[in-house]
């Protein structure tokens, strides 16, 4: 998707933060959505999902693997003892 170059990539390409209801995972959707891109999917805590949806205009995804599988680029921004965690169930 990169290889199609920038323009392309902020208009079509997905990316999806694991962790985006916390305060660096909400800071990177506004940042993304600042700097153009346009698809902006996250998954994280429920009860503050439509927060973040409002605050960030980014589309909520309850599932991590199906966040990771829709995701051209994928961002884990959660606590650091969870981060292995993380990797092993969305790696494959």
């Amino acid at each position: 998707m990169l290889d199609k170059g920038l323009p392309y990539f902020k208009k079509n390409g997905k990316i999806g933060i694991i962790g985006g209801t916390g305060r660096m995972g909400q800071w990177g959707l506004i940042l993304f959505k600042k700097l153009g891109y346009k698809n902006l999917f996250f998954s994280g805590n429920k009860e503050k999902a439509k927060e973040t949806e409002e605050k960030t205009k980014a589309i909520f995804i309850e599932d991590n693997k199906e966040l990771a599988k829709i995701s051209d680029m994928l961002i884990i921004s959660v606590q650091i003892n969870k981060v292995l965690e993380i990797i092993n169930e969305v790696g494959p």
